[in-house]
């Protein structure tokens, strides 16, 4: 079974080339709606084209009262875009990590069961 963490957190996405749909830079803000140890599901601005190469994902949070910054590198693997409620389209793309160091994925997997102990009804 693959853990990962149902929740809103929000992150910075860059890329080294224009990487979003319409040639718009995809530095931007992004939220993480879920988040795995290979993997997350982010909501972005604006649509992320999925052939367009790696992002960097960089993400602050604290686990167990300790300060913990990430800077992640990724490949988008898929893309979608939704009509949300208030009228606004939501752009999601899934991606994978990649060339994690142990300490990342350390922390990442620290997170996850930290917030599957605390929040059991978060995760999935």
């Amino acid at each position: 079974m693959v853990a990962y963490y149902k929740a809103l957190v929000f992150c910075q996405i860059s890329a080294n080339s224009c990487n979003l749909a319409h040639g718009t830079s995809p530095d931007g803000a992004a939220s993480i709606v879920n988040i795995g140890t290979n993997g997350a599901l982010l909501e972005t601005v604006a649509l992320v084209d999925k052939d367009a190469g790696p992002i960097r994902i960089a993400v602050s949070f604290e686990l167990y009262g300790v300060p913990v910054s990430l800077d992640l590198s990724a490949e988008v693997r898929a893309a979608k875009t939704e009509p949300a409620a208030d009228g606004f389209p939501r752009h999601q793309c899934g991606v994978e990590f990649k060339d994690l160091q142990p300490n990342d994925r350390l922390a990442l997997g620290s997170l996850l069961w930290f917030q599957m102990h605390e929040h059991p009804d978060h995760a999935a």
